[in-house]
């Protein structure tokens, strides 16, 4: 089968090197020039076609060659593009991080006869897929907490810090409202109310804070009492963020500087994008835990993951986690594995055990491990 993998940044590449090397025709496309040279001499058997996805009519006319894609643009610019691709009939996997709701096509993804796969990347991702395991082998779950994080493997000033993803998404962690489940209904909470710590074997102290990443867990996860995400930082990072914001430079109201009309979070992107490290060694940091009942017998589960920059490759941690999920899930419904119709997130995946089998194999194939203790 052909796919198209759109996007071609680092998540996005990782994606199309694991889908080359098991096989697949893959085509990539971005709007950035040196993204597309960049995949046309490291990629072999793969086409680079530039892109900008903004135009719709030039997605529809690139897309409408396949019946796969893979969408790893920002979260700000796929929803039109995911309905777009549902409108043609098509198998979406996709791992961005959209404010809208993406169940919200189910009703056209239904009536085309497509498929969504959302939230596909790494945590919303990977950790729905894990949650979902959970979930189906628990008769009910008192506590399921998820620990996640992206981090450059040493902290690096000035904020303990590197950009290892979208500039923009990381901001929209410290300020997005974070929604968590407590005694079985949702609340929203700010993000930096509340810093713990925590202590991860291999890395070290960390401190964490509420993210919004459960989205879709809170919708299908019956059984769970209390439920949340937190993201990991090293120490003294998150106190540095939450001064930013008192300062206001976290906010999207524009104000006026020498005429000019600027968004202190878009100008604070451009500067972090300017004086944090990239390019730099890192380590991904994943604790799933659960606490309940499970054949009559009060019991705790967790699910750790520490991967590390890949050296023979060049990739991040984060890249290689994100990536090569997405292409784990893209491979399984490539081959008819993963059948369905609508939108369908990784969760309820993780509640088919056979299938969430196939999927723990093919991350291994990835050089992704996951441990069960």
């Amino acid at each position: 089968m052909k796919v198209v993998v759109l996007g071609c940044g680092r998540v996005g590449y990782a994606a199309a090197l694991n889908l080359v090397k098991w096989g697949y025709n893959v085509t990539v496309a971005d709007v950035d020039a040196r993204r597309i040279n960049y995949c046309r001499a490291s990629l072999k058997n793969v086409e680079a076609v530039r892109l900008d996805v903004k135009d719709l009519e030039a997605v529809r006319r690139l897309v409408k060659g396949f019946r796969l894609v893979c969408c790893t643009l920002p979260g700000s610019l796929s929803f039109n593009v995911l309905r777009l691709c549902l409108s043609l009939g098509l198998k979406v996997v996709d791992t961005s991080f959209t404010p809208e709701d993406q169940l919200k096509l189910n009703d056209e993804a239904e009536r085309t006869d497509s498929l969504l796969i959302p939230d596909c990347g790494f945590a919303p991702g990977l950790t729905n897929l894990l949650a979902g395991r959970i979930a189906a082998s628990f008769n009910q779950v008192e506590e399921l907490a998820i620990y996640v994080g992206g981090l450059p493997l040493k902290p690096l000033p000035p904020l303990n810090y590197a950009l290892t993803w979208s500039t923009e998404d990381l901001i929209e962690e410290y300020v997005r409202e974070a929604r968590i489940m407590v005694n079985g209904e949702t609340r929203k909470v700010d993000p930096l109310s509340s810093i713990g710590s925590i202590h991860m074997e291999g890395v070290g102290s960390l401190e964490f804070f509420y993210s919004d990443g459960l989205r879709t867990l809170l919708k299908t996860l019956r059984n769970v009492k209390n439920m949340y995400e937190a993201t990991l930082r090293y120490p003294g990072h998150l106190n540095a963020m939450l001064l930013l914001k008192r300062l206001g430079l976290l906010s999207d109201t524009p104000i006026e500087v020498d005429g000019l009309q600027i968004r202190p979070k878009r100008f604070l992107a451009k500067l972090l994008e300017a004086n944090l490290p990239r390019d730099v060694e890192d380590v991904v940091v994943m604790k799933v835990e659960a606490v309940g009942i499970k054949d009559g017998l009060h019991v705790k589960e967790r699910f750790i993951m520490i991967e590390r920059f890949d050296a023979a490759t060049g990739l991040t941690a984060m890249a290689r986690v994100t990536g090569g999920f997405c292409a784990v899930i893209a491979k399984l419904v490539a081959e008819g594995t993963i059948k369905g119709r609508g939108v369908i997130p990784p969760e309820l995946i993780g509640m088919d055990e056979q299938l969430y089998s196939r999927v723990m194999e093919g991350m291994v194939k990835a050089g992704i491990h996951v441990k069960k203790l």
